[in-house]
This record gives C-alpha cells, sequence and structure tokens, in this order.
C-alpha cells in the first residue's frame, strides 16, 4: 500500500506542475492574433472580455502601403506585449482586409479608411459618448494608440486585473490551508492532497481510497 501511496502523490505531482507549467506558457505568450477568416475574427473577438481589431489593408502592387502598414504591426505587436494588457488577456487582432477572405470586414463595420482601429467588448463594437462605434483611423502614433484603448477600456482592464488578483490571493490561500491540512497541495482532488489526517486518494467530488473510516472534505475514504 504504501508503494502505491508513493506512486500516486508523484502522478499527482506530475500533473500538478503541468498545470502550472501551460499556466506560465500562457502567461507569456502575447495576445496577438492574426485573422485569417471571418469566423476565426469573430472567434477571436468572443475569446476574451477586451479585443483590440486592427484592420489594414495590404496590396502587393502598394509598396508604401505595405511600409506604412509593417509600421503599425510593429506598434500593435509591442502593445500586445505590454503587462498592462496581458494581465487583462486583452486580444489585439490584425485583419488585413486586403485578402478576399476577410473583405466583407469592412463593410460590416463600415470601415471607409485605413488603417482603422476598431475596440471590442465582450464581443461587441465598443460604443463612444455619442452612440457611435468607438473607431481610431490612420497612421498613429503608439502614444496615440494607447490613449484611444485606455479612453474607453481602462476602467475594464483595471478591474480584470484586480478580479484575477484576488483569485490568484483566493487560491494562494486555499493551497497554504489544504497544505496545513493535509500536507501538501494536490490538485486531483480539488484542491486537497494526501496524507495525515486522510490516507486516501480521489477526484473532487469522487470517491476516494484509503485507510480509517467515516467521510473527509470532497471525497470518500474508509
Amino acid at each position: 500500500m504504501k508503494v502505491w501511496h508513493i506512486m500516486i502523490k508523484r502522478v499527482g505531482g506530475l500533473i500538478f506542475l503541468l498545470v502550472v507549467a501551460g499556466m506560465v506558457r500562457n502567461a507569456v505568450i502575447a495576445k496577438e492574433v492574426n485573422a485569417t477568416s471571418e469566423n476565426k475574427f469573430y472567434s477571436a473577438v468572443r475569446r476574451t472580455e477586451l479585443a483590440v481589431a486592427y484592420f489594414y489593408k495590404d496590396e502587393a502592387r502598394d509598396h508604401k502601403g505595405n511600409r506604412q502598414s509593417k509600421n503599425m504591426l510593429n506598434i500593435v505587436k509591442s502593445l500586445s506585449k505590454s503587462g498592462y494588457y496581458k494581465d487583462a488577456d486583452v486580444n489585439f487582432i490584425k485583419v488585413n482586409v486586403g485578402k478576399a477572405k476577410l473583405a466583407s470586414l469592412a463593410d460590416d463595420f463600415k470601415i471607409t479608411q485605413f488603417p482603422t482601429f476598431i475596440l471590442f467588448k465582450d464581443g461587441d463594437a465598443v460604443i463612444d459618448d455619442n452612440g457611435s462605434t468607438a473607431v481610431l483611423t490612420g497612421s498613429v502614433t503608439k502614444s496615440q494608440l494607447k490613449s484611444f484603448i485606455d479612453t474607453h477600456l481602462s476602467d475594464d482592464i483595471e478591474n480584470i486585473i484586480e478580479a484575477k488578483k484576488e483569485e490568484r490571493k483566493r487560491r494562494a490561500e486555499e493551497r497554504a490551508a489544504s497544505a496545513a491540512y493535509y500536507g501538501y497541495y494536490d490538485p486531483w482532488y480539488g484542491g486537497y492532497g494526501y496524507g495525515y489526517p486522510y490516507r486516501g486518494w480521489g477526484w473532487g467530488g469522487g470517491i476516494g481510497f484509503g485507510w480509517g473510516g467515516g467521510w473527509r472534505g470532497r471525497g470518500w475514504r474508509w
């Protein structure tokens, strides 16, 4: 039984490390998406609570326009890596309406000038104080784009960041309480682990096995 107990602990620990590794990976990846179709664009807009869409039009013959687009793409990429926006999971979506698969998006959002930036919240375009879609058009600087985003989304960004901080704090407290009671944190058992006084194992809300008697936490043991 002792051998099985050790094996279960090691497997549980490995799964926990894999989960943490996935969280770290997601945290360091820039929230920058290249829309290649209308479906992928709308999917990217709905994937997170907040999004910034950059509509531009690149054509092979327009070398001047291509240089302009490249500069703007670099600005978008730089902002997408900003810790402030990453912490709030803001998606930056690049949309080249010069491609046939994406051309209709310009009509959907009544875009006549390029480049154009449109903000999204919960999948819908953000509305300004005048009741119109909030847009930023023309070649802009990094600071101008940042100002545009912050003017319309700063409150939401701050709320998301604060909520994530509270959630991290709650999880840390839960891990600390679990470690003090069970010996260490176990992701298999809804946040609870093995060890004294619980010698069994199990899924959160499922059936556990071990020594002893009675019912403990979210699983059974006997």
